[in-house]
C-alpha cells in the first residue's frame, strides 16, 4: 500500500518514486519468495484507474483531490448559495438557518459514515468574510492481511496489513469573502502527486503567461507549490521542467485563473513507460520462471539476457534499457517447456509501454515403450475404435508436444 502511495520504491517495479527504498534480497530464499509476490501483486496494479485513500482524507469534489474551498462572492455566502455556486446551500435545520457544504471523506478502508461525506454548517448571519480548517479524526484497528480483487472494476484493490492500533485524521481549508483581491490579481496552488495520490516532492514547474509573466516553484514534502499576484488576464502554461525520480515530466497544460480567487490543480505523477517480455503457457496462459530472452540493439552495440521471474516478466523501466530498436528472442526455455522460435523486432522510444508475450508448449517426456504403443495404436486400429467413424487418418510422426 505505501509503494502505491509513492512513499516506498520497490525495485524491479514501476512504483520507484518513494523516499525509501525496499532492498531487493539476493540470498535468503523466502526473502526472495516474499519480494516476488510483492511485485507480482504491485505488476497487477497496472489496471488500477481509481486512487486508494490511505489514512484519512478530506476533499471538495468526490473524485478530485481538491483540498479546500474558497467561495468568492460579491454578496458573500448569501449570494453563493441563491446563485448555486462553489456547492453552498441555505438549509433550514432544526428552526435555523444555516449555510451547508458538503465535504468529501475517505479513508483506506471506506469505512467513513454517510456515504464518505460530512457537511459544514455556518450560521447564516456570518461575517462577510472569514476562514476555518476542517478536520476528521478516527481510530484505526488491527487488520490481518487482505488482498480484495474486483475483476469488475478498475478500482484499486485494498491491501490492508497490520497498522496495529493507531488514528488518522485528516484537514482541509475553508475560505470566503464578498470580494476577491484589491488590485484584481489571482492566485494558482498545485499539488504534485504519486501513484496513489500521495504528495511527491522535488518536482519543479515553470509557469509562463502570454503577456511575458513567468515564476517559478519546487513542490516541497506536501507536494505543493504556490503563488500569488498574478494577472488574472494572462492565459498561462504549466510546464514541468523536473520530474521526481523514476517519474517523466507531464505534458505541458493550459491554465485558466480568475481574478480574486485561488485555482486548485492537481498535477498527477505521469511514470516512466516499461518494455516487458513475458513467457507463458500456450495451454492455460500462466506465468513461466525461468526463460532465457536475449536482447539486441539494432542501431546500436548494446546487448543483454534476462531471466523471467515469479511473474513470467522481464521488465525495464525507462532509459534502463537504452533506447533504440531491438531484435529480442528466446535464447532458452524455462524446464519441461520447447522454446518459441520466433525472433520479434520492436523499437523502444520510452514513449510508450512495449509488451512482447512468447509461448510454447510442454514437453512430454515419452519413453521408447510409450512411443511405440502411440505409434500401434494410431497404425494398426482401425478408426472405428476411436469412435469416429468414417475418418481417414494419416500419420506424419509421433506428436511429442501438446499445445
Amino acid at each position: 500500500m505505501w509503494a502505491t502511495c509513492g512513499q516506498i520504491s520497490v525495485p524491479g517495479t514501476s512504483f520507484t518514486a518513494g523516499r525509501a527504498a525496499v532492498v531487493q534480497p539476493t540470498s535468503d530464499a523466502r526473502q526472495i519468495r516474499v519480494y516476488d509476490s510483492v511485485k507480482a501483486i504491485l505488476a497487477l496494479s497496472a489496471h488500477w484507474t481509481k486512487y486508494l485513500y490511505p489514512g484519512l482524507s478530506i476533499r471538495a469534489e468526490e473524485n478530485q483531490n481538491v483540498p479546500g474551498v474558497e467561495v468568492v462572492h460579491v454578496d458573500g455566502l448569501a449570494g453563493a448559495a441563491s446563485s448555486n455556486t462553489d456547492g453552498i446551500r441555505k438549509e433550514t435545520i432544526n428552526g435555523k438557518e444555516y449555510y451547508t457544504r458538503v465535504m468529501y471523506v475517505a479513508s483506506a478502508t471506506s469505512t467513513w459514515i454517510d456515504g464518505y461525506t460530512t457537511k459544514v454548517y455556518s450560521a447564516d448571519n456570518a461575517a462577510d468574510e472569514g476562514s476555518f480548517t476542517i478536520k476528521a479524526a478516527g481510530g484505526s484497528a488491527q487488520f490481518n492481511l487482505f488482498l480484495a480483487n474486483n475483476p469488475n472494476s478498475t478500482e484499486q484493490s485494498y491491501i490492508i496489513s497490520d497498522p496495529a492500533y493507531t488514528t488518522v485524521d485528516a484537514s482541509a481549508s475553508f475560505k470566503w469573502s464578498k470580494t476577491g483581491t484589491e488590485d484584481g490579481s489571482a492566485s494558482l496552488e498545485i499539488i504534485k502527486t504519486g501513484p496513489g495520490g500521495g504528495p511527491l516532492e522535488g518536482a519543479e514547474f515553470e509557469l509562463t503567461g502570454d503577456r511575458g509573466t513567468t515564476v517559478t516553484g519546487k513542490s516541497g514534502p506536501d507536494g505543493k507549490v504556490s503563488w500569488t499576484g498574478l494577472p488574472a488576464d494572462e492565459k498561462f502554461t504549466l510546464t514541468e521542467t523536473t520530474a521526481p525520480e523514476g517519474c517523466q515530466p507531464i505534458a505541458p497544460m493550459n491554465v485558466t485563473l480568475e481574478a480574486g480567487r485561488t485555482s486548485y490543480l492537481t498535477v498527477p505523477n505521469d511514470v516512466e513507460k516499461g518494455f516487458t517480455v513475458k513467457k507463458i503457457d500456450a495451454q492455460n496462459r500462466g506465468s513461466l520462471q525461468g526463460a532465457v530472452f536475449a536482447f539486441e540493439q539494432i542501431d546500436g552495440d548494446y546487448k543483454t539476457t534476462g531471466t523471467t521471474g515469479f511473474d513470467g516478466q522481464i521488465s525495464f523501466e525507462g532509459d534502463e534499457l537504452p533506447y533504440g530498436s531491438y531484435r529480442v528472442w528466446e535464447q532458452s526455455p524455462p524446464e519441461g517447456y520447447s522454446k518459441d522460435e520466433r525472433v520479434e523486432t520492436v523499437e523502444w522510444t520510452g514513449e510508450r509501454d512495449v509488451l512482447l508475450t512468447f509461448q510454447k508448449g510442454a514437453h512430454l517426456r515419452l519413453t521408447p515403450e510409450e512411443q511405440a504403443e502411440i505409434r500401434e495404436a494410431v497404425i494398426t486400429r482401425r478408426p472405428e475404435e476411436f469412435g469416429i467413424p468414417g475418418s481417414l487418418w494419416t500419420l506424419k510422426r509421433v506428436c511429442a508436444y501438446v499445445w
